[in-house]
């Protein structure tokens, strides 16, 4: 039923938006539309965001559960001409991928450290394998014009959890002028 949905998005994302800048440009400020699609089997809409970034779309899905609690998957595409392609983390970062890895893991280490100090959360962080995360297992978007979100998701957090299962690290798009 997750891939009907998601290949639902994608049909609407495609005829629902046709907002690509043309071939010869490049975006250096992302520009992002969001929509909803009805989901037929909660109350909550499915949310389709697509940001248009120095010739890449970035595009990420995000499917409620019944309770409303929404989980996220992220796409990111290289576009030459009129041909879009999906493409990794990795590639878009280039030989600067290791020193934003390293920026990333340096703050999510912070948090899941702090999380463990609070009494109410400590039984669920716990339960995260917390590892060194390669940058192609973030997913990517952007919050605004200038912000840059990098989500990661730890598989293996019970549902109980869901508070945890995942974190976010948000990065000034200044900070990140290692994109070419």
């Amino acid at each position: 039923m997750k891939e009907v949905k998601f290949i639902l998005a994608i049909v609407t994302l495609i005829i629902a938006f046709n907002i690509r800048p043309s071939s010869h440009e490049i975006n250096t400020t992302p520009i992002c539309s969001e929509t909803y699609v009805e989901n037929s089997e909660t109350i909550d809409s499915v949310i389709i965001k697509e940001c248009f970034y120095k010739n890449h779309l970035f595009k990420s899905v995000g499917i409620p559960d019944y309770k409303g609690r929404y989980s996220y998957e992220y796409q990111i595409f290289k576009i030459v001409g009129t041909d879009t392609t999906k493409t990794k983390n990795s590639n878009f970062f280039k030989d600067k991928t290791k020193l934003i890895e390293e920026l990333l893991n340096k703050k999510l280490k912070e948090d899941y450290n702090t999380d463990l100090k609070y009494p109410d959360l400590k039984n669920c962080v716990k339960q995260i394998n917390f590892r060194h995360f390669n940058l192609d297992e973030f997913g990517v978007t952007f919050m605004s014009k200038d912000i840059m979100a990098f989500h990661i998701d730890y598989k293996g957090v019970s549902g109980a959890c869901f508070n945890v299962s995942g974190n976010s690290v948000l990065l000034h798009l200044n900070s990140l002028k290692v994109i070419d």
